[in-house]
């Protein structure tokens, strides 16, 4: 059901029923984790408040303390995230579900970011020297960024957060396509710019130059024609006066380019960018509390994988004879479904009508 393409399922009050009882059983679970991520991100905080101020003499020795024990809680919540989805790719495999779990991208994505932010705490737990780099800050931010998001993820399956928040993630992920015809522009404006070779800038400087222009709206013409609106004159008596600055040779030309490219992107694009964006928030509110359903039941599914792998590697006789278990009471049931769909399509042969529907052709 998680998995279903179709968001329509989640309307019926038969999958809605199906999802909340699983949901009520795997509820504790889902508790527990939103804690875990809460912990991981208070303790990266730490992490990031130390390392700023460490090289502060006044604070150092306070801030060795909270270093220390950020590190170790940081290192003990990422250990249980790691045993945690450990538990989860037993249980998948435990059931014959392993290429499922494969097939995911965010479970690979999982699996990365749980790797990074596993070296970058390792990283500094090791040497307080080597985080004062600006390869681990940098890393130690993304990691940061993450479990901001994870946080966020786990705070959406409540219903009073979800159904505000989905709407708005669902939004992000439908302007895509428009990001990157967006894109495109961005580049054709900076292509048509860096041609001029003023001042020989390079192609990275005029991009953000064509984006401050368009999207942000904030440009200096003197900057972008690549001189001084202002020179230094000498009188007559020795002194240095102000005057404005010669002409360049794209002087006349590159006022219109601006005027041509700040319309298309920065009043049409950007428009109809805010369009998209209020057409899709809103469509994406019909259907929250079908994405709130389906989001409850994908953390449902892997609390329940955590369980069966919880079971597998402690309990494995245990939880071979609950499989088997299940297995037959699934076999049973399909098989009486069909001995009496197979009988009543006997017994109504006998008994069997075809309606028609005739449209009235006559008017009046």
């Amino acid at each position: 059901i998680a998995d279903h393409a179709e968001r329509r399922i989640f309307t019926h009050w038969g999958c809605k029923a199906l999802v909340s009882l699983r949901w009520q059983a795997e509820k504790r679970g889902a508790k527990m984790r939103m804690a875990i991520a809460f912990v991981d991100l208070l303790s990266l905080l730490g992490l990031i408040f130390c390392n700023v101020h460490l090289t502060d003499k006044s604070r150092q020795r306070g801030l060795r303390a909270g270093w220390v024990a950020a590190c170790t809680t940081a290192c003990v919540v990422w250990g249980v995230g790691v045993f945690l989805h450990a538990l989860i790719i037993v249980g998948y495999a435990s059931n014959g579900l392993l290429m499922r779990y494969l097939c995911v991208r965010r479970h690979w994505f999982e699996v990365l970011n749980l790797a990074l932010a596993g070296s970058t705490v390792l990283v500094a737990s090791i040497s307080v020297e080597v985080s004062q780099s600006n390869a681990f800050r940098a890393a130690l931010g993304y990691v940061v960024y993450d479990k901001w998001m994870k946080f966020l993820d786990q705070l959406r399956l409540i219903r009073a957060v979800g159904l505000h928040v989905l709407p708005i993630d669902a939004t992000l992920r439908s302007v895509g396509p428009f990001i990157g015809v967006l894109l495109v522009y961005l580049l054709a404006a900076t292509s048509l710019y860096f041609a001029l070779a003023i001042d020989k800038q390079g192609f990275i400087q005029c991009f953000f130059w064509m984006y401050h222009l368009t999207v942000l709206g904030e440009f200096d013409l003197s900057e972008l024609l690549g001189a001084s609106s202002l020179r230094l004159v000498a009188d007559a008596d020795g002194s240095l006066r102000q005057a404005e600055a010669d002409t360049t040779e794209y002087h006349y030309i590159l006022p219109w380019i601006i005027v041509f490219m700040s319309f298309l992107i920065g009043v049409v694009l950007m428009n109809l960018f805010i369009a998209i964006l209020c057409h899709s928030y809103t469509l994406a509110a019909r259907r929250a509390k079908e994405d709130l359903l389906r989001d409850r039941a994908a953390s449902a599914l892997e609390q329940f994988a955590m369980r069966e792998g919880v079971m597998t590697a402690f309990c494995p006789r245990r939880a071979k004879s609950i499989r088997r278990r299940r297995g037959s009471n699934m076999q049973q049931v399909y098989a009486h479904r069909t001995v009496t769909r197979h009988s009543e399509k006997i017994e109504d042969m006998h008994d069997a009508h075809v309606w028609v529907a005739i449209a009235n052709t006559e008017e009046g």
